[in-house]
């Protein structure tokens, strides 16, 4: 039995997906997936809507005013702008705060969805990773 996957509440083996409250047999498991907490979801279309009302409210004053006929080289240097600062890292603790949110992990067992775990992105990532791997050496030892 190898273990593919070994943190605090999950350990992830070949043959199975042991939690605290529950061990699940790898040849059960149908697939694996991640999501964010329902609690996050509504909160996200929020701040998604009100940013596209800022551009689009932005953008709206820009041309009604005559500010962007006067201003226009103003949005390729915007952009070219943006883009430096991604390449130079100053973007970076928006991309951290991103992946540092705490993420679902959930597996489907005889049909029926169940909350295995729940910690960052990169780590419940690599958690459905290992059950990938789990589930591809169990189909392989099948057609040995």
């Amino acid at each position: 039995m190898a273990i593919l996957f070994n943190e605090r509440d999950l350990l992830i083996t070949d043959e199975r997906v042991r939690t605290p409250r529950r061990e699940y047999p790898i040849h059960r498991v149908r697939r694996a997936w991640v999501s964010l907490p329902e609690s996050t979801r509504g909160l996200r279309l929020v701040v998604t809507a009100l940013l596209v009302g800022a551009v689009v409210a932005v953008a709206a004053w820009a041309v009604a005013s005559g500010w962007l006929t006067d201003h226009w080289i103003a949005v390729p240097l915007f952009i070219v702008a943006a883009a430096v600062a991604g390449w130079a890292g100053f973007l970076d603790p928006l991309a951290i705060y991103l992946e540092k949110r705490r993420h679902d992990l959930w597996i489907d067992v005889d049909g029926v969805a169940v909350h295995v775990w729940s910690d960052n992105k990169v780590e419940v990532n690599k958690a459905v990773r290992a059950i990938d791997r789990a589930r591809e050496r169990h189909r392989d030892a099948q057609w040995r």
